[in-house]
């Protein structure tokens, strides 16, 4: 008696938690994307690294970001934190494809397994997209983050 006792209230405790779990699943908020609204807003990249720039013989400048061919002028990267950085991104943008590559040289020597680049657009306070780029320990993390503009639509990776 007491075996089925336990084994009924296993039963419906596991079935309110399962209830729970789909009930929450279904009625979490989806907010919609962001969207950038002209190609010629001013937005911000936010850089966070997992290794400190430091920059090598073989290029100097520890960040580089360059925006659909032009370069970011070194001396606007400002750091937010330690391994944190910002830019402000103001104009460069063009409606269709957009291109920013980012590099980030660190020290030849790593502690940890990888590098990673987390970068993040804003326009203001809103967080438009996201993305990462990673590389082996001692290398460069670089890479090139295509962000699509069309009129009325806003913005895609």
């Amino acid at each position: 008696m007491r075996f089925a006792l336990v084994a009924g209230i296993a039963v419906v405790v596991l079935g309110v938690v399962a209830g729970y779990s789909r009930f929450a699943g279904r009625v979490v908020p989806r907010r919609p994307p962001a969207r950038i609204t002209e190609p010629t807003e001013d937005l911000t990249l936010e850089m966070e690294l997992t290794f400190e720039a430091t920059g090598d013989a073989f290029q100097p400048e520890p960040l580089a970001i360059v925006l659909n061919g032009r370069s970011v002028d070194p001396d606007t990267i400002v750091s937010s934190g330690p391994f944190r950085y910002r830019v402000e991104l103001s104009g460069g943008w063009r409606r269709g494809v957009n291109r920013l590559h980012v590099e980030a040289v660190g020290p030849a020597k790593s502690l940890g397994p990888s590098r990673a680049v987390h970068l993040r657009l804003w326009r203001g306070d809103i967080p438009l997209r996201e993305t990462t780029f990673w590389a082996p320990s001692g290398e460069p993390v670089m890479g090139t983050w295509v962000v699509q503009w069309n009129p009325g639509e806003g913005v895609h990776d």
